[in-house]
């Protein structure tokens, strides 16, 4: 398993009055592949506790193995946030995990991509004969205040041995607020609209 590298960012995809609203915890790049019954132990709010397992379930031959993400033997306030018959939808890039996208796609302690456990039930969109590179939206509530991130995810079903990519993750430090798939951008502060036309108007005068 390879060492994360987590990076203190500030989010700039929540401003108000030109103030950016919270920290983004980031993982850099990953790109740990799994197949088999490899596992892949994420700690999203990196705080030495395994909050998700992601991994395959290892009760069915190789080529129809069903990659999940997993919390329930790991974080009991963790949940991955998908369909109510346990499958996770494909998140683009831009896309706001918070209270909104938790109320369209409810909590899960298990996530599964493309196929229900108990059954071939398709959930979540993600291939069964292509390779899909997406998001998934997870939660942290402890029950008093809830925490928002997601791990973006390659499923590659096409090879012999079907195999999931955890390319990277990122957790919203501040309860309640949404995080944006994707990679975070670089610490930014904006000013307010007021203060930045005045520090405008001040150069152009010089």
């Amino acid at each position: 398993m390879k060492t994360t590298k987590v990076l203190l960012l500030t989010s700039t995809s929540a401003l108000v009055a030109g103030v950016a609203r919270g920290s983004v915890l980031y993982s850099g790049v990953i790109n740990d592949t799994l197949t088999g019954t490899n596992a892949y132990q994420l700690d999203l709010n990196q705080d030495g506790t395994t909050d998700f397992t992601i991994r395959f379930d290892g009760l069915s031959t190789p080529n129809n193995n069903k990659p999940f993400v997993d919390s329930r033997t790991t974080n009991p306030n963790a949940f991955s946030l998908g369909y109510t018959n346990n499958g996770v939808p494909v998140t683009p890039a831009g896309t706001a995990i918070g209270a909104n996208y938790a109320a369209t796609y409810p909590a899960n302690t298990v996530g599964y991509l493309y196929e229900e456990y108990n059954g071939a039930a398709v959930v979540g969109d993600w291939s069964s004969t292509a390779v899909t590179d997406g998001y998934v939206g997870l939660e942290l509530n402890n029950g008093t205040s809830t925490d928002f991130g997601w791990v973006q995810l390659i499923y590659d079903p096409t090879a012999a041995t079907p195999s999931l990519t955890v390319v990277d993750y990122a957790y919203e430090t501040t309860p309640g607020v949404d995080i944006v798939t994707g990679v975070p951008e670089p610490a930014t502060i904006a000013l307010a609209g007021a203060g930045a036309a005045l520090m405008l108007l001040c150069r152009r005068k010089k």
